[in-house]
């Protein structure tokens, strides 16, 4: 049994994120939501194994007319621990993390393309529905924030897709 533990984290943690966004998600990719880590509205979790960060979720709540909304904004777990539990562990963290912080929506926005039906499995496991499809979502983020995808390359075409749940 792979054992980790999922804690808050802390800037010495930022390396370990980047290299993963850096091979997961596109060189660059970090740096389009750095800034925004220490804000008091964001939920920055990781994944840690023998010291070494190998996920992490990027998160965040806002108010929406007196609603108070989380926004899952990146889930990424390095390549070598992916279909290991890693991933379902730290999106049920995240969600309880919003949660307890007032959140009773919460949404995700997901890449649409064949390698992540994992990740679609364990949205609809843990109660989140598909709303919306929108073709070329990173397309404009990705040349305003200068990053590769990792299945496009640059500018990102990728479609997204969005899913919320609701308590």
């Amino acid at each position: 049994m792979l054992e980790f533990i999922i804690r808050d984290a802390n800037k010495v943690d930022f390396r370990g994120i980047e290299l993963i966004c850096d091979r997961e998600l596109g060189v660059n990719y970090f740096n389009s939501f750095k800034a925004l880590l220490f804000s008091k509205n964001t939920v920055l979790r990781v994944v840690v194994k023998n010291n070494i960060v190998i996920g992490f979720c990027y998160s965040f709540i806002s108010d929406y007319k007196g609603i108070r909304n989380g926004k899952l904004k990146t889930i990424a777990i390095m390549a070598k621990y992916k279909r290991k539990g890693v991933g379902k562990a730290l999106l049920v963290d995240a969600c309880d993390q919003l949660y307890h912080r007032g959140a009773r929506i919460i949404e995700i926005i997901v890449w649409n393309h064949k390698e992540d039906f994992v990740m679609k499995k364990m949205l609809e496991d843990q109660n989140f529905q598909l709303r919306e499809i929108i073709k070329n979502y990173w397309t404009f983020d990705s040349i305003k924030n200068d990053y590769n995808c990792p299945v496009c390359g640059h500018p990102c075409r990728c479609s997204a897709n969005i899913y919320l749940k609701i308590y």
